[in-house]
């Protein structure tokens, strides 16, 4: 935002990412309400925080609704749509139906980096909810991913691939192998990943869970030690350009 102080002039400003360029966008300060009869009216979509009347979220909420046509056009999406909006990164994504054989390298990488790592859980028509529910997870959301660790099993001398998951409702938990309660903890693995069993909305689970329990992994390539840097490039006269970013380390 340009100005981080409530307007009186009925407008804010923000800059957003549209094809990976900045792009200012102006919205009015009206915003739709739910009325009912002999009821004050409610903010029918961001709320406001009853003691910071914290204006910003719904400004940047009513930025995405101008930028995609409507409200009634924002109603689903994910978190690479988020991303793009949001950042002038590059993001990539991993759908768990394909090769996941390499992505428990590619996570731990993108966390040494600090990326941004999502992981969300998209509800398909085979999608078993009852199964979800009992482990703990929840549909048509999504997951930050802050950790991996990797383990030794002492038993067979094989590696156990952990991945940390943090809901950010700070509920609902992951109830299988490797949860806060789980008996597959030894005093040496928890005192190695520092596991703290408490009802936060993190949790651990085995790298095999993960793919098999979640949809896809978006990793957002943003980092304050880069520079990002766009190019556009003419495709045809039906789509007449499509946009590249480029990341360039600063050193």
């Amino acid at each position: 935002f340009h100005d981080q102080k409530v307007s009186n002039k009925g407008a804010f400003e923000g800059t957003v990412y549209l094809h990976g360029e900045p792009t200012p966008i102006v919205v009015d300060d009206f915003f739709p309400v739910i009325e009912k009869q002999g009821e004050e009216p409610q903010l029918a979509f961001a709320g406001l925080n009853d003691q910071t009347f914290n204006v910003w979220p719904m400004v940047l909420e009513k930025i995405w609704a101008k930028v995609n046509g409507s409200y009634e056009d924002i109603v689903n999406g994910n978190c690479a749509d988020a991303f793009e909006f949001l950042t002038p990164a590059p993001i990539d994504t991993y759908h768990h139906n394909a090769d996941t054989s390499k992505l428990f390298d590619i996570i731990q990488e993108a966390d040494s980096k600090n990326y941004i790592i999502v992981a969300d859980i998209t509800e398909t028509a085979n999608t078993n909810l009852d199964n979800l529910s009992k482990m703990g997870l929840i549909t048509n959301h999504a997951y930050s991913v802050i950790g991996t660790a990797t383990l030794r099993d002492d038993d067979s001398k094989n590696q156990i691939r952990l991945v940390k998951i943090k809901n950010i409702w700070g509920t609902n938990e992951w109830m299988g192998d490797w949860s806060d309660g789980s008996r597959l903890w030894t005093e040496e693995y928890k005192r190695k990943v520092g596991l703290v069993k408490k009802e936060d909305g993190i949790f651990w689970m085995s790298f095999e869970d993960f793919v098999k329990f979640y949809s896809c992994t978006h990793i957002c390539k943003i980092n304050d030690t880069y520079k990002f840097i766009s190019q556009k490039f003419k495709v045809g006269k039906e789509q007449p350009f499509t946009v590249m970013v480029k990341q360039i380390m600063i050193k």
